[in-house]
């Protein structure tokens, strides 16, 4: 869906392509926030019936699509990840999916064995802190280390976790934990949820902002979609956006 996404929008054209996204990935992040069916081959097969027909089978619902802008060029996206964030998908795909426990049952552990160590001090261990120089729509945050942060334009992340509880009418929902946060234990459910707490105060390490632009300094490894983009060998600056819209074929209930 990432090479897609990129494809598409980075390519003149006066017309963009409608999207249906059926859910035959990993975890099925993009197929369940703007996905055609729940089902791969029932929605394939409705959507052959119907195309022969001349129809669609469905309404078109647009979508801010977020894109981060690289040394070699533009890439697009619906979630940008760093940090645990990044680090996770590296554990679950060589440390999980290589004993059979792929999919959801990888990504929840995965969530598991994140939680575990944070609760227990030792997430270091596994998911060493980001170390980032971060501007919300230019104002700069203070300096800190962040366990891992998130970047998107969708609602929820894998497993129905839905970590943005920020105000703001920006298109880009942006999230991100510090390293040794405050309160951990009151605060997690509802950022995990989504909703607003007094736990989930900057001043504790949680922050949640909906903004147009999130520009980053680090050196480590970032995911684009579950797309993995590994550690730099110097630090790399990158501008995160949401300008352009995709649009997205959508099955009626």
């Amino acid at each position: 869906m990432q090479a897609v996404l990129t494809s598409m929008l980075t390519a003149p054209a006066s017309h963009l392509p409608i999207l249906a996204v059926l859910p035959g990935g990993t975890t099925n992040t993009t197929a369940r926030n703007v996905g055609y069916g729940a089902r791969p081959l029932p929605a394939l097969q409705r959507l052959l019936v119907e195309s022969a027909r001349g129809t669609l089978a469905g309404t078109i619902e647009p979508r801010p699509i977020v894109r981060a802008d690289l040394e070699d060029g533009p890439q697009y996206a619906m979630m940008f990840g760093a940090g645990a964030v990044y680090d996770g998908i590296v554990f679950a795909r060589s440390q999980l999916a290589s004993h059979g426990m792929r999919g959801q049952l990888g990504a929840g552990i995965a969530l598991a064995t994140f939680l575990t160590r944070v609760f227990t001090g030792r997430i270091g261990m596994m998911f060493p802190p980001l170390v980032a120089d971060v501007h919300l729509d230019g104002r700069a945050l203070p300096p800190t280390s962040y366990v891992g942060m998130l970047t998107s334009t969708m609602d929820r992340q894998f497993l129905g976790v839905s970590p943005y509880w920020g105000e703001g009418p920006g298109p880009l929902r942006f999230s991100a934990m510090r390293e040794r946060p405050e309160h951990l234990g009151r605060a997690i459910v509802p950022a995990m949820r989504g909703r607003q707490s007094p736990w989930l105060h900057p001043d504790f390490g949680y922050r949640s902002h909906n903004v147009d632009e999130v520009a980053l300094t680090f050196q480590g490894g970032f995911t684009l979609d579950g797309e993995l983009f590994e550690p730099a060998a110097r630090a790399r600056r990158l501008l995160l956006t949401a300008r352009q819209s995709a649009y997205f074929l959508r099955s009626r209930p």
